[in-house]
């Protein structure tokens, strides 16, 4: 994964995984935070799947990594590629470390 946006995620490529997703749920509309409601605003049922298994990519992806952890840079750049902005990633990212799923370690992140 280091060396490629196409991370591997259950035998399949990020970037394909995260194509399919895109074809059906844009990552530019998955809803952002808004401070003015302390969370997220309304998503769709659509939405909130689409945000799982791109949540599940990015999970298996780190994991096979390995020891060394994933670089948020690789990470953002295979989510970039299919229409994820700066700010989606880094909410996305720091989801994930909030529910405990990944942690961070420098630029790297690795499997909780």
């Amino acid at each position: 994964m280091r060396d490629e946006p196409g991370a591997v995620a259950n035998g399949k490529r990020l970037d394909k995984t995260c194509k399919s997703e895109r074809d059906r749920h844009s990552l530019s509309s998955v809803p952002t935070f808004n401070p003015a409601n302390q969370g997220v605003s309304q998503m769709t049922v659509e939405q909130l799947k689409a945000l799982k298994q791109i949540a599940d990519a990015i999970i298996e992806s780190v994991k096979a990594a390995g020891p060394l952890g994933a670089p948020g840079g690789t990470i953002y750049a295979a989510l970039m590629a299919h229409g994820c902005t700066l700010n989606q990633y880094e909410q996305i990212m720091a989801g994930l470390v909030r529910a405990g799923k990944l942690r961070k370690s420098g630029e790297c992140y690795h499997v909780a």
